[in-house]
């Protein structure tokens, strides 16, 4: 008798164990990272949850952190299915996995998705639950487990598993009878720019691990990873800030910046939210071969965006917004939304959009290329009519109504006396005529009495250089080949017209021509090879930014040039400035001997050589 006792007890305590070792085996009782997890789910984000459990069948959604399942009654969950809710990302997912008895684990499915059996009888054992294309967030889930009570145990407590972590069992044949899930925000880490200067390596990629925020003009940004959010802030003003192979995993806001503002010259962006700023209009240059997506939010309502470049989506959603186009820029589609009401498109000679979608009245403008219009709301006016058309069946067909181009002081004009021709007709016929650089520098210097030019006008930055005086004759023959390549498709239409184009590129031409002497002098000068004087491409960065931005000089757009000379500033500013701790003479010197080298091309006479030697000096990216 007291052997066979003897031998229950034993084999009593080896069964307990065994199960025993199989909690410990499959992670029931194994400790989980402590995390501060207090905050409750957000109210940004929230996930709701149902299921089927025995006896009582389908089970309606509850919404977090309520339970789903039973307590004390033995009864299995046999299926889940999940959604998130609240003002959910596009592109953002769940996805989840089950270990059912006799199944092992099924194949992971989405949320909305049904994960599970039905009528079979079989119990759950364990769940995987992760958030899908969500960054920022982190999503919570605890159970309670037949035999063991509530799971995971951590420090003696009630604790949580998170993001793909498994809850529950497997191979101990128990059922899952209860689960709690909650999704809660990231605590939020912000890196802040709050000083002008280039930020990121050289090469390679630094990774900023939260949220980052640009707080003052003039900041460069270069192969970073920003695995949060990117705040263009409010004290950048009317500056520059210059995206050079950033990523970006969350969305980039943009709340400050003017008409000279934002440069995106590489990288990968989840959508830029231009929002309301102080200065009432931004400008976003991208050379991004892919483009980038906008958002224009409602709040920006009766501000003006300027865009110039690849753009993959453009997409109005403030009343009475402006928005612009210059230079060479291809828009894949752009959709002026339903609330969108009273907005004005200005299409350049130089825009593609592939498909504009108007779900509101518009005034598309410019004499831009609409390869498809899908009409959906009346009140839409265009100037120019799209190649192919759709119009909703209950919505009025728009008109084309080109502009009205006043008459160049017509013959005669001035109050009806006179009747002989005006000479800037005549004046502004020749230019229009002009084919080639040559003929159009006669017909410019030929005229410039009938057309109003001032020749002798010198420019800030410019020393004392003016047209006739002291332009090189192969800058004034630059100069008339970048009137040429910039005449509107229609010819230029007025005299005043033309002398604003001569002015922007007398104005660049003349200002970087006396900064190059400049720049010749710096370089030459041996007395302090450690003090290389650069300072001659912020006079340049300066005028240039009064010139418009959309023009190209030499055949490259003035606001990449510009957007080239702020990188090699920063670049060079960094290895000069001795209160930075890139300081660096030695650099300097360095550089300075390169450019006088056989390798350079020193004394220079073009803007673009300079600029190429320098970047290959500073091994710019």
């Amino acid at each position: 008798m007291r052997k066979l006792i003897t031998g229950k007890i034993t084999s009593g305590l080896l069964c307990l164990f065994m199960v025993l070792s199989v909690f410990f085996a499959t992670g029931v009782f194994a400790a989980n990272e402590e995390t501060d997890i207090s905050a409750t789910a957000t109210s940004e984000i929230g996930i709701k949850y149902c299921g089927h459990v025995q006896n009582i069948g389908d089970v309606a959604y509850v919404n977090s952190p309520d339970p789903l399942g039973t307590r004390g009654k033995s009864l299995r969950i046999e299926g889940f299915c999940f959604e998130l809710t609240g003002d959910v990302p596009e592109g953002a997912n769940l996805e989840y996995q089950v270990h059912v008895q006799n199944y092992g684990w099924m194949t992971p499915v989405e949320a909305g998705q049904f994960a599970g059996t039905r009528g079979e009888s079989l119990r759950v054992e364990s769940i995987r639950i992760k958030l899908v294309n969500l960054p920022g967030y982190d999503i919570y889930y605890q159970g309670h487990v037949q035999n063991v009570g509530d799971i995971p145990q951590v420090n003696g407590e009630w604790g949580w598993k998170k993001n793909g972590e498994e809850l529950g069992t497997t191979g101990s044949s128990l059922r899952l009878e209860e689960i709690k899930v909650k999704i809660v925000k990231q605590p939020s880490t912000t890196t802040a720019y709050d000083k002008a200067g280039t930020y990121g390596p050289k090469t390679g990629a630094e990774e900023i691990n939260g949220d980052a925020v640009i707080n003052v003009p003039d900041v460069t940004l270069q192969n970073l990873h920003i695995k949060g959010t990117l705040t263009i802030g409010e004290g950048v003003g009317d500056g520059n800030v210059t995206l050079n192979n950033v990523t970006v995993d969350g969305d980039t806001f943009v709340r400050g910046g003017g008409e000279n503002s934002i440069h995106i010259i590489s990288g990968k962006y989840s959508k830029i939210v231009v929002e309301k700023t102080a200065s009432g209009n931004v400008r976003i240059v991208c050379t991004l071969a892919s483009g980038v997506p906008i958002v224009v939010s409602e709040d920006a309502a009766g501000e003006e965006l300027i865009l110039e470049g690849l753009f993959s989506d453009v997409t109005i959603n403030a009343p009475d917004f402006v928005v612009t186009t210059q230079g060479n820029t291809t828009i894949n589609k752009m959709t002026i939304g339903d609330d969108a009401t009273g907005c004005e498109v200005t299409l350049a000679a130089g825009t593609t959009v592939g498909d504009l979608v108007l779900d509101s009245g518009a005034d598309i403008k410019g004499t831009g290329t609409i390869n498809k219009a899908e009409v959906n709301a009346d009140g839409v006016k265009f100037e120019t009519a799209p190649k192919e058309q759709v119009v909703d069946p209950g919505v009025n067909v728009p008109p084309v109504v080109p502009p009205v181009v006043p008459p160049v002081n017509p013959p005669g004009g001035g109050g009806g006396g006179g009747g002989g021709v005006d000479p800037s007709a005549t004046a502004l016929a020749a230019v229009n005529a002009a084919t080639n650089a040559s003929a159009m520098q006669s017909a410019l210097e030929t005229n410039a009495s009938a057309l109003g030019f001032n020749l002798t006008k010198t420019y800030d930055n410019g020393g004392t250089i003016t047209y006739n005086s002291g332009l090189s004759s192969d800058r004034k023959t630059a100069l008339a080949s970048d009137m040429l390549a910039n005449k509107p498709s229609g010819g230029y239409t007025t005299a005043v017209a033309v002398w604003d184009m001569f002015d922007d590129f007398a104005n660049a031409r003349i200002v970087i021509q006396y900064q190059l002497g400049r720049a010749n002098v710096a370089i030459s000068d041996g007395s302090s090879p450690s003090n290389l004087d650069l300072s001659f491409i912020q006079s340049i960065i300066s005028s240039l930014g009064n010139v418009n931005q959309s023009l190209t000089l030499s055949g490259e757009t003035i606001s990449v040039l510009n957007a080239k000379l702020v990188l090699a500033y920063n670049a060079y500013d960094n290895l000069s400035n001795n209160t930075k701790p890139t300081y660096n003479p030695a650099k300097i010197a360095a550089i300075r001997t390169y450019l006088k080298s056989p390798s350079g091309h020193y004394p220079y006479a073009s803007l673009g050589t300079l600029l190429t030697d320098i970047q290959t000096a500073y091994q710019l990216p």
